[in-house]
């Protein structure tokens, strides 16, 4: 994505990631990490539905949140706070 948008005439000045409720915060993080030197905003816009007051209840969905913490320790790890 980053090349891509480098290799633009008319580079824009922000992007909307869209991506699972789940995992938009980490996958935010990465995205303004990798493209904010080039002064490009990232918005977060999780799809579906944004209501998981109650992500326990559903096996898959618990998993899903449960799954997010040692990715987000990888990533921290391995590319800097």
């Amino acid at each position: 994505t980053r090349q891509w948008m480098k290799n633009q005439n008319h580079a824009p000045k922000s992007i909307t990631l869209v991506t699972s409720w789940y995992h938009s915060g980490r996958a935010a993080w990465i995205f303004k990490r990798v493209l904010g030197d080039q002064g490009i905003e990232v918005y977060s816009c999780p799809a579906g539905d944004l209501s998981h007051d109650d992500w326990w209840q559903d096996k898959r969905s618990a998993i899903a949140v449960y799954t997010e913490l040692p990715k987000w320790i990888t990533y921290l790890w391995n590319y800097g706070f």
